[in-house]
């Protein structure tokens, strides 16, 4: 009886620390669950920390975007209006040269029939019939029409334009393009025969 007490004991001895060490180790695994879980959660919300930061700069990076279009936009509004400007401006002076020189042009012509210049008498050059084929002089006021003749004065003190510049056509042999105050007059050279007039439409 003793014996099988003693290895009944002992028996129980050997087995309690297994008992023990099983809790133990299972607790264990518990917590290291929960710290995995718990970086795992860390870790979410760290990637969804970033994933909002990516979106508030991809939004600041916009607003940026569409400020500098905004500006560039004024900035383009101010040069257009500004070479608008310039134009306008650009055309007054040249309405004011054109006025001008009508204004010479008329003083001119009066002052040239009054005194003449020291130059010969008109009616001396249509004795000697250098230009006979002329018609009479009208003044700067007059319209002139595609057939009639100009007077010499008047084809004299019209000054001579390029066709190229203000986009004529091209002037054909013993032709050429006068500017007669508001229009643009293709006149033979020799006769002052008129072959077409067109109007000036920047005036």
């Amino acid at each position: 009886m003793k014996k099988l007490l003693c290895a009944m004991a002992s028996i129980a001895l050997m087995t309690s620390p297994v008992a023990i060490a099983q809790p133990d180790h299972q607790q264990g695994r518990q917590q290291d669950r929960q710290h995995e879980t718990r970086g795992e959660g860390n870790r979410q919300g760290q990637q969804r920390q970033g994933q909002q930061r990516q979106v508030q700069q991809r939004q600041a990076q916009r607003q940026v975007q569409q400020r500098q279009v905004q500006q560039r936009q004024a900035q383009r509004q101010v040069q257009q209006r500004q070479v608008q400007q310039r134009q306008v401006q650009q055309r007054q002076v040249q309405r004011q040269v054109w006025q001008r020189q009508a204004a010479n042009r008329a003083y001119n012509a009066s002052t040239y029939r009054s005194t003449n210049y020291g130059y010969a008498d008109p009616a001396r050059y249509r004795s000697n019939r250098v230009h006979s084929g002329w018609a009479q002089d009208r003044g700067n006021t007059y319209r002139w029409r595609e057939g009639e003749r100009m007077g010499y004065y008047d084809w004299y003190y019209a000054p001579r334009v390029s066709y190229r510049r203000y986009h004529l056509r091209r002037p054909p042999y013993g032709y050429e393009w006068r500017r007669y105050d508001d229009r643009y007059v293709l006149v033979a050279i020799t006769t002052g025969l008129i072959m077409s007039v067109i109007l000036d439409a920047a005036r």
